[in-house]
């Protein structure tokens, strides 16, 4: 599957490895060990154009880091998971964030990090 995509993207080992490092933080496909990882790495590349470059490519965090993300900005606000939550209800009508795609998932953070400047003035004046 994934040398059926670096085909598609006329992509040679060193070009992979060149995204591999941006997307994993190594340039090696061996490395890439987690299930959940290795998905999102195939996602990743058939969502690529044809003759993309390795190094300005669009590289999206792995769900565990976008959730990761989204736990330290919750905290940074100083919410509670009920506020959390009631936020998520109201910007995307769902209950939970594991309900949320990858890219719903990317676009709640950043409408929560949209809210820490607010957080931070009201815990100034306070």
């Amino acid at each position: 599957m994934v040398d059926a995509q670096l085909q598609r993207l006329g992509w040679d080992r060193q070009q992979e490895g060149l995204y591999l490092e941006r997307c994993f933080g190594h340039p090696s496909r061996s490395r890439v060990t987690r299930y959940q990882d290795l998905v999102h790495y195939v996602r990743s590349l058939q969502q690529l154009d044809p003759g993309a470059d390795p190094a300005e490519a669009t590289v999206r965090p792995p769900r565990h880091q976008l959730l990761h993300n989204s736990d330290a900005l919750l905290q940074r606000l100083g919410w509670p998971p009920s506020q959390g939550r009631t936020f998520l209800e109201q910007h995307f009508g769902l209950s939970s964030r594991q309900q949320l795609s990858d890219e719903q998932l990317q676009q709640f953070n950043l409408v929560l990090e949209q809210q820490l400047p607010a957080a931070t003035e009201a815990t100034a004046a306070a």
